[in-house]
Order: structure tokens, then sequence, then C-alpha cells
């Protein structure tokens, strides 16, 4: 073994968290050049992780040919590198493919000589079957608590018709949406994971068209299916697109609970600074050279949690987040908790219609006036079907813990994405005022909070209307949106930091005297952290005293550490005069 192999060995064990016994671990990439990085320490960060399987997500390696003495020679190689066999000896590798090792840069199915391609790669693996009927090489794995579903992206891809679409191409194929969807409803894995090469949502440099994204009829006929067949524990792994990312989808109307898109790339190969793109529905970014995702998956009792961790060839970790089986399925579970109960909501008609839930704590009682708190969501929970807005942010952490937040509680569902909170004023005026007659409000113990667009609707809520409200608690807002709407945003022509600063100073002028607890994470990739610095500078300057949470190492969701811990809780129990 060479001394280069021993150092990152010997650096990973010591960096990387060791799997607790019955946890199920899993380590993933994609995206390894060994002309970029002949040195690749990354393969033995995987190897301290001490993996019960590994998947490789595609371009391991570039071949870009489907010639087949190129295939053979270019993947002999890339399984006779020594970290890569030092990783294989300790756990099975299971293997699909993307453009350069398939084909060539972003191919599709009718990239000729691919029969070649297939060839070469069941060469180098193990298990199977691999496909149906000499096609594809799709296949599925079990791993305890996990199935992995891996999708062969590229081989049926634009060769066919999508079922029911007249005119538009197929991604997956007739014969593989058959067998997925076989072994979806026969799964009885508390997490399936469906992976492949491409990522699923709709984020990607411009010119790209080898994604989900670019067969979104497709996208919506498996989530539909999901949904129709009560399919739970789904979560979503990509690579390709040289960045690593999180990504939640707003699938609760139709699935019937959020789904979470994990992407790993690159194990070893430059990052592409133009796949820098925002999706609504983006958590967390980075773009490092070499990464990896590790999941560990373990029992808690009668439940299974997900931890997902991003790893950099350190073994130092980027991110990680935490998924829940049990929050995976469809449920009643977001309408009542013990006593305290979500009921429906609309504001009056006239200034225009809000869905909305209303929360109503464990000892709710007509005969005493309670406080309140408004909660605004981010974009990502916009619609019309009145419960989306209850799977982010704050109704969860009141599910987790409803001893801390002893308020009614209204959750209006702004419909648009492209809309503002501003933009319906009016309406969610009414619903207040609707809210303190029916659940017997006291108009004088009112509060406002919210996170990402709804942060940004807090403060200019707040900003426009003080005398409403006692207290604000913006989350990873923003003070400025930008310049020409959402529609067409470009960041760096309509957000600046300079229209940040502006509105921040008419903001700090209405709210001076307005207690505000505010948080936002500064590895942001959605919302920059100085939009709330400005702000925050600007209070203080005039000589308020904002609480700010800043969290360190935190991205876009800033409202798990936000509503998840004690603190903002008991400030607003404070402040609202909370029994």
């Amino acid at each position: 073994m060479s001394i280069v192999l021993l150092v990152a060995l010997a650096v990973a064990a010591q960096a990387t968290q060791v799997p607790s016994p019955g946890t199920t671990t899993i380590a993933w990439g994609s995206c390894a050049s060994d002309a970029k990085f002949p040195v690749q320490p990354i393969w033995a960060v995987m190897a301290a992780s001490k993996p019960d399987a590994v998947v490789l997500l595609g371009d391991t390696p570039y071949i870009d040919s489907s010639e087949l003495a190129k295939q053979l020679e270019r993947r002999q190689a890339f399984f006779d590198r020594e970290d890569v066999r030092a990783l294989r000896a300790i756990a099975p590798f299971h293997c699909t493919w993307d453009d350069h090792d398939f084909g060539a840069n972003d191919c599709d199915g009718r990239y000729p000589g691919k029969e070649h391609s297939r060839e070469a790669f069941l060469h180098f693996q193990t298990g199977g079957p691999f496909g149906e009927n000499e096609q594809g090489i799709y296949h599925s794995f079990r791993e305890g608590p996990v199935e992995v579903f891996l999708l062969d992206t590229r081989w049926f891809s634009r060769t066919e018709e999508a079922e029911g679409e007249p005119g538009k191409f197929t991604l997956l194929g007739k014969q593989q949406w058959a067998w997925l969807e076989r072994g979806l409803r026969a799964s009885t894995a508390p997490f399936k994971v469906l992976a492949c090469g491409m990522i699923w949502n709709d984020a990607v440099r411009p010119g790209k068209d080898d994604y989900w994204g670019a067969y979104r009829h497709e996208r919506e006929r498996l989530f539909r299916f999901l949904g129709r067949e009560h399919v739970t524990g789904i979560v979503l792994v990509g690579g390709d697109i040289h960045r690593s990312r999180v990504v939640r989808h707003p699938t609760r109307e139709v699935v019937g609970y959020e789904i979470t898109e994990l992407i790993t790339s690159p194990l070893a190969q430059s990052v592409i600074p133009t796949a820098d793109v925002i999706d609504p529905g983006l958590v967390w970014d980075v773009g490092v050279e070499q990464t990896c995702l590790v999941t560990q998956v373990t029992p808690t009792g009668t439940d299974h949690e997900l931890k997902a961790r991003f790893l950099d060839e350190k073994a130092r970790e980027l991110y990680a987040t935490r998924i829940l089986a049990s929050h995976l399925q469809q449920s009643g579970a977001t309408r009542a908790t013990g006593a305290a109960t979500f009921v429906d909501a609309t504001g009056p008609s006239g200034t225009g219609i809000l869905r909305a839930s209303i929360y109503r704590p464990a000892g709710f009682d007509s005969s005493v006036s309670w406080p309140c708190l408004l909660f605004l969501h981010g974009m990502g929970e916009c619609g019309t079907d009145g419960t989306k807005q209850l799977s982010v942010g704050l109704a969860p952490a009141i599910l987790a813990h409803p001893e801390r937040w002893p308020f009614v509680v209204i959750f209006p569902q702004k419909p648009a994405p492209e809309d503002e909170w501003e933009d319906h004023e009016a309406a969610l005026l009414a619903l207040l005022d609707c809210t303190i007659r029916e659940q017997h409000v006291d108009p004088r113990r009112i509060a406002i909070t919210g996170l990402s667009q709804g942060g940004h609707g807090a403060w200019e809520l707040a900003r426009r209307h003080p005398g409403r409200f006692v207290c604000a608690a913006p989350i990873c807002g923003y003070p400025a949106p930008p310049a020409r709407g959402w529609k067409d945003f470009d960041r760096a022509r309509d957000w600046t930091i300079d229209a940040a600063r502006s509105a921040a100073s008419g903001i700090a002028d209405a709210l001076r005297g307005l207690p505000i607890w505010s948080a936002h994470g500064d590895a942001d990739p959605a919302v920059p952290v100085e939009f709330t610095d400005v702000v925050v500078e600007a209070l203080r300057a005039r000589g308020a005293t904002p609480t700010y949470e800043r969290f360190a190492g935190v991205a876009h969701d800033a409202w798990i550490r936000a509503y998840g811990e004690p603190a903002l809780a008991a400030w607003l129990r404070d402040r609202l005069g909370a029994r």
C-alpha cells in the first residue's frame, strides 16, 4: 500500500464518525477524474466511514467513448486504482452510469455503440440482474432498512415516446418504468432511495438538457405514482453537476410528504461555477473538488433516522441533515397532536382569499384570551391545498414540542411563489382579524415570524404595521425582494447588497422600538446572510437591541435550529405573556 494512501486512511479514520451498532451506512459519489486528480484521498474518507455498501452514480470513470476497447481499458484502470481497490475490499460496489461513462458529454440513448458500453460496464460488476432483455443497467439492492433503486437515465432517454404524453420523449423507457413501479409497490424498506446520475430538480447551468427537469412529465408521473400508491420513505439522490446540494421538493400535495434530494458531486473533478443556480427548494450548496456523501440509517424505537453527511477529502463535515422515516408518509399527523388541533380557515371574501390552518394549543379555552403567532412560510410551500405550509418550519417544531408553543398560531398559505407576502397584505390582515374574533385572540399579544420568503414577509409586514405586533422573528429572510421579481430572476442584477441596505434602513426606522429575534445561517446559498446582517446593523445603529443568531456553518434551513431549539420559543413566550 502506498504512503499516500496510508496517510489518507489515517487522516480519514481520525476525522470520520464510525457508525454505531445497528446502523446501516452507505457511501455515495459521482464524477472522478484521474486526469484532473491523480491522487484522490476521498476514497479513503469513504472507506473510513466503514460502509456496508458503496454507490457510484456515474462518470466513474470518465471515458467519453463507446468503443469497446476504450471502455474496457478505462474501466480496468479505474478499478485497478489502489484506493478504489482498498474500498472495494471492505464493501460491495453498486454502480450506474452517467454521460461520460455511457458515451459522451450530455448524450442520450441514441448514442451509437451503447451496447459496447453496457458490455464493458457488466464486465466489472457483481450482483444484478442489470436491466432486462439486454437493455439498460437499472437494478436495485437492499441493505437493512434501506432499499436503493439505481436508475438508468441514459439508455432509454429520447429513444421512445413517453407513455401517455404524445410528442414528448421518455427518460426511463417503458420497461424500466414497469420494473420501477413493481419494485416500489413490493418494497417494505423504511427508506426507499431513488438514485441516478442526473439531478432531479430544475436548477442546472444554462444550456444543459440532461436532467429530470427536461423530462418534467416523467418526474410528475413518478410523483403521482408515489402518491396514488401510498409509497412511503422516498429519498432522491443524484450527481453529475459538480456541486453538492440538498433540495426539498414541494411534493406534499401530490405525494403526501415533502421529498428531499441529496446531490453528491464531484468525487474528484473541477467545480462548475455556472451550476450554482438557485432552486426554490435549495437548502444547502457547496462547490468543492473532492466530496462524497455518507448516509447512516439507525433504528430509533419504532422509527428510523437517516443522517446524510457531506464530507470533503480531509473528512471534514461540510453539511449534515437528518430525515425520519415517519415523516415520509401520508398521514394526518400534522392535523392534530393530543388535545391540540389544527383547523382549516380562510379569511373573509373580498380581500383575496388565503387558505390557512389555525393551531390551537392543548388546553385551549374560549373563555380566555390567547396570545397569537402569525407564521409565513417560504417559497417551496406555496399552493392552495391548505396544508403544505405545515410541512416545513414552525409546525414540525410545534408537533415535536407542543409545550413550548402555548399560542394560537396562524399558518396562511400563499398561492404563488412569484408573489411576495406583501402582495397579499389585505388578505393577511383580514385573516388575522378573523382569527382574533373566532379564536379568542388578544389583539394586544400578536407576534409575526416567517422563514425565507416568509422571513422577508415578516420584516415587511412588521414594517408596514408595527402597531399590530408586539415582536417579530424573521428567519433567513431578505429586506428587499428582487428588483424585477422572481420570474426572470438574476442574482447579480436583481439582488444587490446596496438595495438590501436601503430597504434595511426603512425597516430599522419603523421597527427600532419593536423587539426583534432573527436568525440566519452564514453558509446560506439561497439568501445571503448579509441580507440579515444589514438589517441588524441598521437596527443597532438606531439604538435597538435585536437578538441575532448567526449560525456558523448552517445553510438555508436555519429554521430547523431557530424553531427546533428552545431559545426562540422562550423569547416569544416572554414577549407574548404566555402561560
